[in-house]
């Protein structure tokens, strides 16, 4: 139609000429009209992509195009592994900018949606676009879009109700059962889910003395209420459900948590299933422990087993995890297991009721693994019961395996020592690290002494010595100078190649800083710009002063930020020296053993971080003290330990401080 117009305006103009407008010119004339209308302008300019973040573990990775976009295939768009050549198998679905439906191939597509399924939390992903190989994603001209790659990580803090957590009731060995087993469980509000296409459904279990009361629903109807009691044990029994239409049904079985009063318990039996007459004797059913609602649990709510061989797995990727529970005087004992292997039993008893206990478990490879904890059915004797509670997952992405168990320092004033000879003598009393200051905030470079920096690394790492850098800042004006010098920590190569296996920040000193307000938000500050410019994977210690010191002389630590310290470090470090505590013989938390207990522990309890605790000085302390120091230590649940500094640590001392590799 607009062609046909056109053509016709033209024959218009050649009739009207009267020989002054010829065909050409009036060719010339009608082109100039058109060549601003951008449908038949020339695109020269290739289309550039934003690659969106996922929030939670089963959100879609959103790829937004500047333009619209055909030829989008799931080889030229999707997520992919670190490392990998190939992109996950997803479900793509593009849309145009009002949002309807288009077809990737022609588009014009400015929104793909990419479905890779449930992402595993602490993962790292990256979303492409136009990786190289496959056929280009281009715009209508023809023009490839610009490549692009976004990486992201798989949420490391999951809620108990999880897609990475798969909870289980506990399984038992009966020759009698269906399949040579069955799950059972006890306690009210536990349930199981089995989903099923057919209509006709048998929910096969066991009758007994010990059995309770459940429910049963099919898509959310109810079927009724099922008392389980019987005076003697019947295996097989039918439960029958008919009339239920030909398609996808859902069965769900929920434990009541009551029981007749002849019965000895309120257990309840999942067997097997037929579907239409045909035996699943091992159904793949899925399972809940109790849930129980609470303001002081994360997320409103946690779950909870009392029953032996109940367990749950977490998958993660990561080199850490912590298992948030519950520890209080009804709470029993379970066992942490990775990747089969038993890792930490853990007696979660305790006087009062606590929320957010956290269970760690750390060194591990940086790679996916497998928590599995299982309920152990028993108790500590001042006990009175045996829960077990998942309230919250969080994977930890950074090694803090250089804070292990006994360390050694180095600080400016001891470069004087052979890095060769001191390494060998260090590794032969067992010290496990070596913490070496690089800079302050008055030297006159960002690293000092690299020449010996390279020699101090070179050596350590040859007999698997671990070596932390660690910077003493001034804050105040000397803010951007203290960022780029700790930084530096994490970014420093030696010519062989050489690095830091962590950093450590020494906050104490404030003669710089103009208030105790401004000192406090320079450590927030610092902490994250250094956090920012380190990048995530690199581990912070924050060298702090003892509490069990700071409370000497309160108001000199007023609004101290212990809990921001927390949310940024990954492991404290007090600086217990019990050598400036003078009333030992009047105030035992400040001699060698109950500053070490209490330091310790309140520097945990301030941060919740794994502590590496610091004793000293040791040119004014015995070897009868740093052994009080190091059996304190022992008593607490410390990470590592380690009397300031090497030069002043005498040889006596060796023979305990090596017994700090115990933690």
């Amino acid at each position: 139609m607009h062609q046909r117009a056109a053509t016709t305006g033209i024959r218009t103009l050649v009739q009207r000429a009267s020989g002054v407008l010829t065909l050409a010119a009036a060719l010339g004339l009608f082109g100039s009209l058109f060549t601003a209308r951008p449908a038949f302008a020339a695109d020269a300019t290739p289309p550039t992509a934003t690659v969106s973040t996922p929030a939670t573990l089963t959100d879609p990775v959103t790829v937004t195009f500047s333009e619209g976009v055909k030829n989008v295939t799931t080889d030229n768009v999707g997520v992919r592994l670190d490392g990998a050549s190939s992109n996950l198998p997803a479900n793509l679905a593009c849309r145009d900018s009002g949002g309807a439906v288009v077809s990737c191939a022609s588009g014009p597509a400015i929104i793909v949606v990419i479905s890779p399924g449930a992402f595993t939390p602490g993962q790292l992903y990256f979303g492409w676009v136009n990786p190289g190989g496959p056929a280009p994603v281009t715009d209508i001209a023809g023009n490839a879009a610009i490549p692009v790659s976004h990486g992201f990580r798989g949420s490391t803090v999951e809620q108990e109700t999880s897609v990475a957590g798969r909870y289980y009731w506990r399984a038992v060995s009966d020759a009698s059962a269906y399949g040579g087993s069955y799950t059972t469980e006890r306690k009210a509000g536990a349930y199981a889910t089995y989903r099923f296409t057919g209509s006709a459904l048998n929910w096969y279990t066991i009758l007994g003395p010990d059995q309770g009361k459940a429910t049963v629903t099919i898509d959310g109807h109810s079927k009724g209420t099922f008392d389980q009691y019987r005076s003697s044990k019947r295996y097989h029994a039918a439960r029958i459900f008919t009339g239920l239409g030909s398609g996808s049904h859902t069965f769900v079985l929920r434990l009541l948590g009551t029981k007749r009063s002849a019965a000895t318990g309120t257990n309840v039996v999942l067997d097997a299933f037929t579907v239409d007459a045909v035996l699943d004797a091992t159904p793949a059913a899925g399972y809940r422990w109790r849930f129980v609602h609470t303001s002081a649990a994360s997320g409103g709510q946690y779950t909870t087993s009392n029953l032996a061989g109940d367990n749950v797995y977490f998958t993660f990727a990561g080199p850490g995890i912590d298992w948030y529970t519950i520890s209080g005087p009804d709470q029993g004992i379970a066992k942490m297991y990775v990747d089969g292997g038993l890792k930490l039993t853990v007696d979660n008893y305790a006087t009062k009721t606590t929320y957010n206990v956290v269970r760690s478990l750390r060194n591990m490879s940086d790679s996916v693994h497998s928590l599995r904890i299982v309920v152990q059915g028993k108790k500590r004797s001042s006990s009175h019961g045996t829960n077990v509670a998942v309230d919250r997952f969080a994977v930890k992405l950074v090694s803090i395996a250089a804070f292990r168990g006994l360390g050694a320092w180095v600080d400016l004033f001891d470069y004087s020592l052979d890095p060769h000879t001191t390494v060998a003598a260090m590794h032969a009393h067992g010290v496990k690290t070596v913490f070496i200051e690089t800079a302050r905030y008055s030297s006159s470079a960002d690293i000092d002494h690299p020449t010996d920096i390279d020699k101090w690394l070179a050596e350590a790492h040859a007999i698997a010595m671990k070596v932390v850098g660690w910077y003493f800042p001034a804050y105040s004006e000397y803010m951007d100078t203290d960022v780029r010098r700790t930084v530096a920590i994490a970014k420093y190569r030696s010519p062989t190649g050489q690095k830091f296996d962590a950093l450590g920040i020494d906050i104490e000193y404030k003669g710089k800083t103009s208030s105790l307000s401004e000192f406090n938000s320079n450590i927030v500050t610092h902490l994250d710009r250094v956090k920012s410019g380190a990048g995530s994977s690199f581990a912070i210690a924050a060298i702090v002063p003892a509490p069990l010191g700071m409370a000497v002389a309160p108001s000199s630590w007023t609004g101290f930020p212990w809990a921001a310290i927390g949310q940024r470090a990954h492991v404290v470090m007090p600086m217990a020296y019990w050598s400036y505590r003078t009333d030992c013989s009047t105030n035992p938390d400040h001699c060698p053993y109950g500053y070490a207990v209490g330091n310790v522990n309140q520097s945990h309890a301030l941060t919740g971080l794994p502590v590496h605790i610091i004793g000293g000085v040791g040119d004014n302390v015995s070897t009868s003290e740093v052994s009080q120091f190091v059996n304190g230590t022992l008593t607490t649940n410390a990470y590592g330990g380690s009397l300031y500094d090497y030069r002043t640590t005498a040889s006596s001392f060796w023979t305990y401080l090596e017994k700090l590799n115990a933690l």
